[in-house]
């Protein structure tokens, strides 16, 4: 507090993202204020704030070690001691205090053993429903198996239909990973990952003229696309038309979101880089511009 003429923006900064941290247990609740804005309120829990709390907390015990080692010497007890070192006596006081809190974290890190990858059948992901997602829901992605009520706050409306579910009792409605909405015809995938899915088309003979609905069992969102053609929503899942021209599609994830993100980190960097080599001419222009 002795330097809080200089450090007050930070010390406000960290003491409200503390309060929202603490979420009920805190005297002023601003958690519930905060959770009721629309892209927050997808935060299933205020302890995440503590990140922020950290970054600012960070700053400040930076700014007061500065503030110890320009000082040079500091007197304890009638005595003087060189700041570095009491820099470095704090430093590895904390390092030993991170360490005997952790350390019993990783005992229980890598004593669970692994299930067996499935190798059955080539380039897909089973889907399946889950009784208890919170416990198998890794283990299961261990296995190639896809849990469709995966814990996840942030994702679209589950429409995706499992194979079976974890009791073995397998899905009525289940018809394929890939298929014409028309007759149900299965389709073939040939290459699966988590954001592009490629299928082999298959036609009887007599439907080689008709124009189908190709459905992807996956959930939709407005960020699947294929190249030179519509993909759309059928049921709340990724489908798009096909022909008989048609042998292989690709759906592929590219939101428009990541797109635009992009060109804003490049500019930026951009922007960054010719600053950093320019600072004293950038600086005289806004000086210039501000006079």
């Amino acid at each position: 507090m002795y330097w809080y003429k200089k450090i007050w923006p930070l010390l406000i900064s960290s003491f409200i993202f503390l309060v929202i941290a603490l979420g009920d247990a805190s005297v002023i609740n601003l958690w519930n204020i905060i959770h009721r804005i629309p892209f927050l309120a997808s935060l299933h829990g205020p302890s995440r704030f503590i990140i922020a709390f950290n970054f600012f907390a960070a700053l400040i015990i930076g700014y007061v070690l500065s503030k110890i080692e320009e000082k040079k010497k500091i007197k304890i007890k009638g005595k003087n001691i060189n700041s570095s070192t009491i820099v470095l006596i704090l430093l590895f006081v904390i390092t030993i205090d991170l360490l005997l809190v952790s350390w019993p974290l990783y005992g229980n890190t890598f004593d669970i053993i692994a299930p067996a990858i499935r190798e059955e059948p080539p380039n897909m992901v089973i889907p399946i429903w889950s009784s208890n997602p919170l416990i198998s829901q890794y283990p299961n992605f261990l296995q190639n198996l896809g849990t469709i009520d995966c814990y996840e706050r942030v994702h679209p409306p589950i429409k995706a239909v499992p194979a079976f579910i974890d009791t073995g009792e397998k899905y009525a409605k289940y018809i394929g990973e890939s298929y014409f909405a028309e007759n149900n015809q299965t389709q073939d995938i040939i290459y699966f990952s988590p954001n592009m899915i490629k299928i082999k088309v298959n036609y009887k003979k007599d439907d080689v003229k008709k124009d189908y609905t190709l459905v992807l069992n996956q959930n939709f969102d407005n960020g699947w696309k294929v190249k030179d053609r519509e993909v759309f929503s059928y049921k709340g899942l990724i489908a798009t038309k096909v022909n008989s021209n048609d042998k292989i599609i690709g759906f592929y994830y590219l939101p428009n979101s990541f797109i635009y993100g992009l060109i804003i980190t490049i500019i930026s960097l951009i922007a960054g880089i010719y600053f950093y080599f320019n600072s004293e001419k950038v600086m005289s222009m806004l000086k210039v511009v501000d006079g």
